[in-house]
């Protein structure tokens, strides 16, 4: 069957992948790992996660949300939607679509555990004015000790206006990319 571009918008697509092992990014998740035990003493940081589409941005957000799971910790993962499919945000974490208004109001509160990660996918697709009231919020989320994450393609750190970190990632070496091959395929 055919499916009309006119009605992609009703699609329940929530942008979730297959899940692969995470291959190759040991110094970049060492450098989430250490952000996430100093949120777990009030420390709170805002790190932006840059490459190109397929470097593995959600896969590595969705490690360290386990790790921070795995401490005891609460996380929430938003993920931004493209815009042809009429939404613009989903929550990963309760599976339901949900509004900028919602993310801002995550960030700003008051956080119950410790650690507090807010992870915010796909950063970029976001309009300019919602990456603008997220940048915002961050300064009362890192002041809080929150550990924020926006992950996205093209520069998100120049589109959000509160000093962060950033991770970039490139492409893996050879080996690594043999590695993740043989695992998907299930050849170890």
């Amino acid at each position: 069957p055919v499916l009309p571009f006119h009605k992609l918008k009703n699609l329940n697509w929530t942008g979730s992948r297959r899940v692969y092992p995470l291959v190759g990014r040991d110094p970049e998740l060492a450098i989430l790992d250490i952000a996430l035990k100093e949120a777990t003493q009030g420390h709170g940081r805002l790190i932006h996660i840059e490459g190109e589409t397929g470097m593995g941005k959600s896969r590595l957000c969705e490690e360290i949300m386990q790790h921070c799971l795995g401490l005891g910790g609460r996380a929430a993962f938003y993920r931004s939607l493209p815009a042809v499919l009429g939404k613009s945000l989903y929550d990963a974490a309760g599976k339901t679509d949900c509004s900028i208004e919602s993310i801002v109001a995550a960030l700003i509160a008051k956080p119950a555990f410790s650690p507090n990660l807010i992870i915010v996918d796909d950063f970029h697709l976001l309009l300019r004015e919602q990456q603008l009231l997220l940048s915002a919020a961050c300064a009362t989320a890192v002041e809080n000790g929150k550990l924020v994450i926006f992950s996205g393609r093209r520069s998100a750190s120049k589109r959000s206006d509160y000093p962060a970190e950033t991770i970039a990632l490139r492409r893996l070496p050879a080996k690594a990319v043999e590695a993740l091959v043989r695992g998907t395929l299930g050849k170890r």
